[in-house]
């Protein structure tokens, strides 16, 4: 009985205040906009935005067209992600950055370039001699059953991946760890075996125009960001902890074929030995090219006149 009693109390105590009183102003507001019945209202969900999500329940409620926009990786690709399905799918539209199907999610995907990725056909590359390593975040423990790794062994493989690496490739590697005070911090946990390895900070986009070679240790949105921009890639991570949807499986096994992704740390560090030094002619090779061309198309859709793209397209959605 007394641990009921806890439960009881510990519901009461940690209720959002939106359930509560606070409910009633996020409504008060969102009657202030106004809606109209059959037009578009285009939105990134965010699950942690009350205000907004509650004028988009009333936008859905006026009649308008729910039109939610893809702002990530991992969709369409990543075999258990219930989260996008319930909360992003589930509108009138999703709007992706290529992919028409994902698993038996329910959804009516439309395919639309994306500004972000389409912005860096813009972008300057800069010819450097650095290779970056982009590492994802790492939870303590794992919000929700999704497609996260365990972290200790992930956070193990790169350093198996440094151990791997030529003296020539370390003296040119530069870690971008996730930047987020939630995340373990795995780049001073690198310098204790590196203790010279850079960390990069800033920019993350600027950083890899910066860089001759990027390495990936997991699947998400660098990577779509890395292959729309065409810059020279290198992944690897355990395929097991982070499955692929059914629809995915060609196309990462086809980058997997032409030597741009790998499924263990040693494997990856022997290509990045192999290719650091003509990073850009070993990239440019045409099948290379075309695997991640025909990938770019289903999961990274740019287009340099995106805008045109859009105004032709979302009158039909």
């Amino acid at each position: 009985m007394a641990f009921l009693n806890f439960v009881d109390a510990l519901a009461e105590s940690t209720l959002p205040e939106t359930l509560r009183t606070g409910f009633g102003l996020l409504d008060r507001e969102a009657k202030r906009h106004r809606y109209r019945r059959g037009r578009l209202y285009l939105v990134t969900i965010n699950p942690h935005d009350d205000l907004g999500n509650v004028i988009m329940a009333h936008a859905a409620e006026a009649g308008e067209r729910v039109v939610d926009l893809q702002h990530g990786g991992v969709y369409g690709w990543a075999s258990v992600d219930w989260l996008h399905a319930t909360d992003e799918y589930s509108h009138d539209t999703f709007a992706s950055w290529g992919f028409t199907a994902h698993e038996d999610y329910e959804g009516r995907f439309v395919p639309l370039p994306s500004p972000l990725l389409s912005c860096l056909r813009k972008m300057p590359r800069q010819a450097s001699e650095r290779i970056i390593m982009v590492g994802a975040f790492m939870y303590g423990v794992p919000p929700r059953f999704d497609c996260y790794p365990p972290m200790m062994e992930y956070r193990r493989g790169k350093r198996r991946f440094l151990d791997a690496l030529s003296s020539d490739a370390v003296a040119r590697l530069q870690y971008r760890p996730y930047p987020s005070k939630h995340t373990f911090d795995d780049g001073e946990w690198l310098r204790r075996f590196y203790p010279a390895l850079p960390i990069v900070d800033g920019a993350l986009t600027e950083a890899l125009c910066s860089a001759r070679l990027v390495v990936l240790d997991h699947p998400s949105t660098t990577l779509c960001i890395s292959m729309a921009g065409n810059m020279p890639t290198i992944g690897f991570w355990d395929w097991e902890s982070w499955p692929l949807a059914r629809q995915a499986e060609p196309f990462f096994a086809e980058l997997e074929r032409v030597g741009i992704l790998f499924r263990t740390p040693e494997a990856a560090a022997a290509q990045v030995n192999a290719v650091w030094h003509r990073a850009e002619a070993w990239w440019h090779e045409p099948e290379r090219q075309r695997a991640r061309a025909r990938w770019c198309e289903q999961f990274a859709l740019a287009d340099k006149h995106w805008l045109l793209s859009w105004c032709r397209r979302l009158p039909a959605i």
